[in-house]
């Protein structure tokens, strides 16, 4: 009889430890998936090139009347008081604070600073087993599965049960059909090879 308890308190141990092993791997695993999802929605947005119709917010320090959310004209140019028609197209937000920067400094302003950001529509952000990882649209009715479906499909070695949603810097563990919100970044996991 000592000897059964002794090997029910072995395996209850062993069992003890496995599980706290396990909580270590899951915790590791989302902390890492956390981080992958904010590199991925970081490089993503990092100094987004202006084309024609994008909306830009333009923030010039002390110049309330001048700040303002603007939009770029199909010829490429970005229309704003005192200096009219400023080309930006083709340039990253950083170079168009310059160059405004540049504009407002002819005449108007004495070293005004300037702020451009690129003012970006809703979205869902989607990596992993795609065939397009990227930024696509958000839409009310958007799902793990649509939002998949717009990064041009899944890869042949898709998990197409479980998914990893990340949401306000947390994961959320989904399926297909779970319901995403502007701002989700979407992990679509590789299915464990038998």
């Amino acid at each position: 009889m000592l000897s059964a308890l002794r090997a029910s308190a072995h395996f209850m141990i062993m069992v003890l430890l496995a599980l706290l092993v396990a909580g270590c791997v899951t915790s590791d695993s989302n902390k890492n998936s956390l981080e992958a999802a904010g590199q991925f929605v970081s490089a993503i947005n990092a100094s987004p090139v202006l084309a024609p119709g994008d909306v830009v917010i333009l923030k010039v320090e002390g110049e309330g009347d001048l700040s303002g959310e603007y939009t770029i004209k199909p010829d490429g140019l970005l229309t704003l008081p005192l200096v009219q028609d400023v080309p930006v197209v083709g340039l990253t937000v950083e170079s168009a604070s310059k160059v405004i920067k540049a504009a407002y400094q002819k005449g108007f302003l004495v070293d005004p600073v300037v702020h451009v950001q690129k003012k970006m529509p809703p979205a869902v952000f989607v990596m992993g087993a795609v065939n397009a990882a990227g930024s696509y649209p958000y839409s009310p009715s958007s799902t793990v599965m649509k939002s998949a479906a717009m990064a041009g499909g899944f890869r042949a070695n898709a998990d197409l049960v479980r998914f990893d949603v990340v949401r306000a810097g947390q994961l959320i563990h989904a399926d297909a059909s779970t319901e995403v919100i502007a701002g989700d970044v979407i992990m679509v996991r590789m299915r464990a090879l038998p």
